[in-house]
């Protein structure tokens, strides 16, 4: 099994962002570092299978619905952080996007899914410079002293998370899951989630608004 606190490197993760009838399947976590967190469902990517048959895994396991995975939405990492003093870790305020693949051309599910890790990819500005947390200011200038030394990553994944359609099955809270919603995009709010998960749900009903429309004029 997989050492998830303290890890001896990052741990690769994968997300499904389910869109259907103008709603996206969240799911809400019953296991730490997020317990009590709506979020994109999702999980650990295993030794041997490829990104798209992890989100695919990933989805049945935690909802037991069959998804097909159409293309990468964006890849992000969340770092928490063990500062001691018996207090929990802590994520950083801010987690900006890592790479976003081109959407141009990514109507085949089978490339848009297997090629998200070495496909065009641009890095993204959202958010800005000024958006940036300390931690994030200390890791680029190098200014990370005595108070970067006091703590210790506890959990530090790298997510890569995809736009998915649903084949079949009705979602219910499964492995580490607690409840499952369907959620419009302007309901979101009520769901606290975070600047990261709100980014890419937001990009993820763009996405599928875009393939809809280019499936009608076919």
């Amino acid at each position: 099994m997989t050492k998830r606190e303290y890890p001896a490197q990052p741990l690769v993760g994968v997300g499904g962002v389910v869109i259907w009838r103008d709603r996206v399947l969240l799911v809400r976590r019953d296991t730490q570092p997020a317990r009590g967190e709506w979020t994109i469902p999702g999980g650990l990517l295993e030794t041997g299978e490829t990104l798209a048959e992890g989100v695919a895994r990933e989805l049945r396991e935690e909802t037991g619905v069959t998804v097909r995975v159409v293309e990468l939405i964006e890849a992000l990492e969340r770092i928490f952080y063990d500062y001691g003093r018996g207090e929990p870790a802590r994520e950083y305020e801010e987690i900006e996007p890592t790479l976003e693949l081109s959407t141009e051309g990514a109507d085949d599910p089978v490339s848009g899914a297997a090629s998200g890790a070495s496909g065009t990819t641009q890095k993204s500005d959202e958010g800005g410079k000024g958006a940036q947390s300390d931690v994030g200011r200390e890791e680029m200038t190098g200014a990370t002293g005595a108070a970067r030394a006091r703590r210790r990553p506890k959990y530090h994944y790298v997510i890569l998370d995809y736009l998915c359609e649903l084949i079949e099955g009705e979602p219910a809270a499964l492995e580490e899951i607690s409840e499952v919603a369907w959620v419009g995009e302007e309901e979101m709010k009520r769901y606290n989630l975070t600047p990261a998960a709100t980014r890419v749900l937001r990009k993820g009903f763009a996405m599928a608004r875009n393939r809809s429309s280019k499936l009608a004029k076919q």
